[in-house]
């Protein structure tokens, strides 16, 4: 057999179906992993930025379908406005080319318009002759952890701190429980004993660490309810079972005042993975119920003057769409609230036009008195009505439409 031969006999041998198969199978559980992933999204793009692979991960954290973006939009969308005017986006590609990664922390934006902060890893792709034919975005919302970290550095853990040896590192670890003020860190065996008890957990239930450190049980902190009903053990059997508890429930001070506090634990594990204990993070989120219950009491408030006016009430966004309206209207239109918000709001009156031009006058004057409309309701019965309506704006000032009242 001459070389040739020889040559194309190993390259059919290299080659094989069955090895081609073991390839196609391998790159196909690749595929579905990237797929299939929902911890972290990852983006496949081409040099001109078009989206070419949206996982099952982008799809929670950004809000587009996989058929909204593949091969359809370019991956500024995803960037925030004030980085696609200064040409962010560019200069991360660039600086991923040039250095064959960019790691990074930036502002991301959803589908929605939500602004969220973002851990994103960015590198080329590259054909089998080494070209650059695009770049692999991973990334990963990091919002609630950067909370969590500014949180932190207002108590100044974080300040000038370099740790250089594993005793420094736990140093610093065990530097970062005793003095975090805004959490309480709390570390106990098996049974319940206190082992750690830190600044936070000192000024959140009242205790000094003399006092219950290696003496008490963690269920004084329990209320006599949940005592009785063994909750305690049970919130510890499930954070051992399933690596972690967390929950909202109610907490004792040594001062006898129940509280509301967000519960996180996780067991403690030696260096063999044996449950050696368990360590409970918690905050008193009291002041948050208090204001969300305060929230709902408001807006029933308002709702409840909205719905007893006179007045048929509603309001419109800048383009006229209606986005809220009060139970006089739904008499006055004869149409259910449902069917008026996300409808025009000219199409209830005999003059379109006119009610068109009275949105745009309440735009550009700010408001309108008296502006009188003829209402034509499902039925077809007509209402002459006195309009009044003036606009209004978010706490930050911006334009969020017109509040319209139609009087009889």
């Amino acid at each position: 057999m001459d070389k040739k031969a020889v040559k194309n006999s190993k390259a059919t041998k290299l080659f094989s179906s069955e090895e081609l198969k073991q390839t196609r199978d391998a790159m196909d559980f690749m595929a579905n992993l990237l797929q299939s992933s929902t911890e972290y999204s990852i983006i496949g793009k081409d040099l001109e930025g078009k989206i070419l692979l949206w996982n099952e991960g982008a799809r929670r954290i950004y809000g587009y379908d996989p058929e909204e973006v593949v091969s359809k939009a370019n991956s500024s969308i995803l960037h925030t406005e004030d980085d696609v005017k200064a040409g962010r986006p560019r200069q991360i590609m660039d600086a991923a080319m040039r250095e064959g990664k960019w790691e990074g922390t930036i502002n991301r934006r959803r589908k929605n318009g939500e602004i969220f902060t973002a851990r994103v890893v960015i590198t080329p792709r590259r054909d089998d002759s080494g070209q650059p034919i695009g770049f692999l975005l991973i990334s990963k919302d990091v919002s609630r952890e950067q909370r969590f970290s500014e949180e932190m550095r207002k108590a100044k853990l974080f300040d000038s701190a370099i740790v250089s040896n594993a005793q420094e590192a736990v140093d610093f670890i065990t530097n970062i429980l005793e003095s975090s003020t805004e959490y309480s860190v709390i570390g106990k065996d098996l049974d319940g004993k206190i082992l750690l008890w830190n600044e936070g957990a000192r000024r959140l239930y009242g205790y000094e660490p003399e006092e219950v450190v290696g003496r008490q049980n963690s269920s004084i902190l329990h209320t006599d309810e949940d005592v009785a009903a063994n909750k305690p053990r049970e919130i510890l059997e499930a954070a051992l079972h399933n690596g972690k508890w967390e929950g909202t429930i109610n907490r004792r001070r040594k001062n006898g005042e129940l509280f509301t506090a967000r519960v996180v634990i996780t067991p403690r594990r030696d260096s063999l993975g044996r449950a050696i204990g368990y360590l409970l993070i918690s905050k008193d989120i009291s002041d948050e119920i208090r204001l969300t219950e305060q929230l709902k009491s408001t807006q029933f408030y308002t709702r409840s003057l909205i719905e007893s006016n006179i007045d048929a009430l509603m309001t419109t966004d800048p383009l006229g769409i209606i986005s809220d309206v009060n139970k006089q209207m739904v008499t006055l239109t004869g149409y259910t609230r449902d069917e008026l918000i996300g409808s025009p709001f000219k199409n209830y009156f005999t003059d379109p036009q006119r009610a068109e031009e009275g949105i745009k006058l309440v735009l550009r004057e700010g408001k309108v008195t008296n502006y009188e409309l003829t209402a034509r309701s499902k039925t077809g019965q007509m209402t002459v009505v006195s309009y009044n309506a003036s606009t209004f704006r978010d706490a930050k000032g911006r334009l969020q439409g017109v509040f319209a009242a139609a009087r009889d």
